[in-house]
């Protein structure tokens, strides 16, 4: 079952159309959406951190093949 499908599910199954649903089933369906959410907002931070780890490596991979081929180019100095 993919995240949109979940997804999916979660809002065929809680929403609020307003036919019959009692207060303590829509705060369950308001927690299962929080839950959602924040579970979006930490895998969001997970990937930035991520993705400016691997830019980081990158740009120092650059600057350390440049810096090896300055001093290969003028090694007296």
């Amino acid at each position: 079952m993919s995240v949109v499908d979940l997804r999916h599910w979660f809002f065929r199954r809680h929403r609020n159309d307003g036919a019959g649903r009692d207060a303590k089933l829509q705060d369950e369906a308001r927690e299962d959406f929080r839950f959602l959410r924040r579970l979006r907002l930490a895998m969001d931070g997970a990937t930035s951190k991520v993705g400016g780890a691997v830019l980081l490596a990158i740009v120092s991979g650059v600057l350390w093949l440049l810096w090896i081929g300055f001093q290969a180019i003028f090694p007296n100095i």
